[in-house]
């Protein structure tokens, strides 16, 4: 499987294919982005970690004035070293918490991905980025959906145990949003979209990455084997063993090659589920609308 120069880009910026996650946050980013970008000219990503949506957008729209913050500098570290690699000039990190810290610059469009569901005062969050904003700015934001699987009423007591211990593992100080719950943090704002989102191709380029990456010993998804009854999950867990390589500080000299071309297969997957279901060519059974992702418009 051949790597075209842009893939090539994507599997050094997302870690060497190891993050899949930040490759689907930069994808749905870029459809709210690409729909109002004729308008921007400062860019805030507000919770940037790593750096990867800034370091893209920075590299592939040299006009642009773009800041990555967040409250790990660890995290900053790496996402300055890859401004170093590729000699980006039009992009900064710093290390501050907007829930706490209201900078003075101003921005055209804010992103706010995979962020709100870890801050416990998401109201004082929300007031700093709209404080941030020019009129007329644009603010894509991306959470986990409240009426998907993390309802508590769908779930039995030994699962809702374990649903508060996994948000206590990740971070999350709440078990996600609602539509209404997202535009009363920004009142009066306009809503350009709000879509809940997700669906079985994302679900199974993600699971692939867990798997292989954060938990071996990871069972199947039983969504994606009862429900959808893809032929090819059942032969996941042979790939991960004959392929791919989960020790990181070990590497042979065919790893690079073979997480290469896993990496390809999920990002691929990925293009593929969002297209389709952007395009409403997903039957419902593969929607899975675990997310939440909207653009909001600041007025004047």
């Amino acid at each position: 499987m051949n790597a075209s120069a842009h893939e090539e880009f994507l599997y050094e910026l997302f870690s060497e294919g190891t993050d899949i996650p930040g490759y689907y946050r930069l994808k749905r980013c870029l459809i709210d982005f690409e729909a109002v970008k004729s308008s921007v000219i400062s860019v805030l990503d507000a919770g940037c970690g790593g750096g990867a949506k800034c370091i893209y957008l920075a590299r592939c729209n040299p006009a642009l004035e773009i800041v990555g913050i967040d409250v790990n500098q660890f995290a900053l570290n790496h996402a300055e070293n890859l401004r170093r690699k590729y000699g980006l000039s039009n992009v900064r990190f710093s290390m501050k918490d907007l829930a706490k810290h209201l900078d003075p610059e101003m921005f055209d469009f804010v992103i706010v991905s995979d962020v709100l569901e870890h801050v416990e005062n998401d109201r004082q969050f929300a007031a700093n980025i709209d404080r941030m904003l020019n009129a007329r700015g644009f603010v894509h934001i991306n959470v986990p959906s409240r009426e998907h699987d993390y309802d508590f009423s769908k779930l039995t007591p030994p699962e809702q145990g374990d649903l508060r211990q996994w948000m206590k593992d990740i971070g999350h100080v709440r078990l996600g949003y609602t539509p209404d719950g997202l535009t009363s943090l920004f009142p009066g704002y306009e809503v350009i979209t709000m879509k809940k989102v997700g669906n079985c191709c994302c679900k199974l380029a993600y699971f692939l990455w867990e798997k292989a990456i954060c938990d071996p010993q990871r069972k199947k998804p039983a969504e994606l084997e009862q429900e959808y009854k893809f032929p090819f999950v059942e032969y996941i867990d042979l790939l991960i063993r004959k392929y791919f390589v989960k020790d990181k500080t070990f590497s042979p000299p065919h790893s690079r090659s073979m997480n290469k071309r896993m990496f390809l297969q999920a990002i691929r997957t990925i293009d593929l589920g969002i297209e389709l279901e952007t395009k409403g060519l997903l039957g419902n059974r593969y929607l899975l609308e675990e997310e939440i992702c909207c653009l909001l418009r600041k007025p004047l």
